[in-house]
Parts: structure tokens; sequence; C-alpha cells
């Protein structure tokens, strides 16, 4: 038998985003009234006023626990939110013709298979405890968020078929922007995390805005993703199986 369970995409989507902002301003609540000391303290001992994400949510009780169950609720909808706008994409007439598109919407999802593996790698090993290999997946994490929403921009100025609707023009107006101020705060982000390292005041916590404003940014251009899913509903087949009673 099975069972079809029908979900509104906005609201999903919708959820997702509202999960993560409230994991993230929770846990920065806690962690700098209960921990600040120790959040803002480095291996330089200079001044500082804010903390990295990644120190945050990977280093401290409850702060690693509050963050750790708000990614487990979103995890499995975010995954199939890539699922999603690939099978919307594919029926656009562009695709349709042309194989390249073909191609480069597959690539837009591998990357976002990519990318979820990365966040969730960089959310379960905390820094506290593997500081190389999480500082290397947080790198390849922003990396390949930026090739996953350049791709995926070029993918629906070229895919989406013409003239663009209202919705479609604001929904690129959107991630454009998007685009750019992750670009600008990854930039940000290596140039004081470089600073910190020389010891510089402050520049630890500099370094840990611009996380967070990379952060929001995604989630910003992940909600616009709203906009470009032509059917309102997701519907998911769950099969299973009755055991005869004789």
């Amino acid at each position: 038998m099975s069972l079809l369970v029908h979900l509104p995409y906005s609201r999903v989507t919708i959820f997702n985003i509202v999960v993560l902002i409230f994991g993230l301003l929770v846990t920065l609540v806690i962690g700098l009234s209960l921990h600040f000391n120790i959040l803002t303290d480095t291996q330089c001992k200079v001044p500082n006023f804010f903390t990295t994400i990644s120190k945050l949510t990977g280093n401290e009780l409850p702060e690693r626990y509050i963050w750790r169950m708000c990614m487990s609720l979103v995890a499995t909808p975010l995954i199939l939110d890539g699922v999603v706008l690939y099978r919307a994409l594919s029926f656009e007439s562009a695709l349709l013709q042309k194989r390249w598109l073909r191609m480069l919407n597959t690539a837009v999802l591998l990357l976002h298979f990519m990318q979820m593996y990365l966040l969730l790698s960089v959310t379960y090993l905390s820094s506290k405890e593997h500081m190389d290999y999480h500082m290397g997946m947080t790198y390849a994490f922003f990396g390949t968020s930026f090739l996953h929403m350049f791709s995926l921009l070029l993918l629906l100025h070229l895919g989406k078929q013409r003239p663009f609707s209202n919705t479609d023009r604001k929904a690129m107006k959107v991630r454009l922007y998007c685009l750019v101020i992750h670009l600008s705060g990854v930039g940000a982000f290596i140039h004081f995390a470089n600073r910190h390292w020389d010891c510089e005041p402050y520049a630890y916590s500099l370094a840990g805005m611009c996380e967070y404003a990379i952060i929001c940014t995604k989630l910003v251009y992940h909600g616009a993703q709203v906009m470009d899913v032509r059917s309102p509903v997701m519907t998911i087949a769950l099969s299973y199986r009755t055991a005869d009673v004789t």
C-alpha cells in the first residue's frame, strides 16, 4: 500500500528558513549571555565583541544541541528542495531543447547535494574537536555555496521561458543581490580571518559577523526559490506493506 503526503511547498520553504533563523538567534543570545568570555577568547588574547558561527554552535552547551536539533529538523526538507527545483526546471521548454542546459541543471543539483553534505559536516564535527577538518569544510562550503548560487542564477536566466514574468524578474533581482553580498561576505571573511591570525584586535569578531552575513544571504537566496517553482504542492509517496493475518 502507499500513502500520498501533500505539503505546500511555500510553507515547507518558510519552515526551513524560520527554523534556521531561530536556531541562529537563540544560540547567539544564549552563547553571548552565558559564555561570552569563552566564545570571544582567542589564542592571541586580544579584545573581541563577537564570535563565529562555528565556535558558537560547536563548542559549548546547550548551543551545540540547539543548533543540531534545528539542522536535524530541516536537513531532509532542504535536500528535497534541490530535487523539487531540479524537477520543476526539467520541464522548461529551453531545457527540453538544449542538452547543455539539462547538464547545467544536473550540475546545480549535484552542487546542492555537495553543499548540504558540507553544511552537515561543519554542523556535526565541531571546531573544538576537529579544528583543521572543520575549517577546511567551512571554506569548502563557502566556495560550493557560491558556485551553486551562481550556477542556479545562470540556469534560471537562460532556461526560463521568455518573456520573464514580474515574479521571475523579482526573484532574479533578489538572487543577484544575494549573490553579490555573498561573494563580498566571503572575501571579507577571508580578509578578517587572516587579520585574526595576525592577532589584530576585533578581527575575529568582524570575521564572525561576515559569517552571519553569508548565511543570511544564503537563506534569502533559498527563499526566492518559492517564486521559481510553479507547483505549490510537494507530493511525497510513502510505501508500506501490511502483514497478512491468517
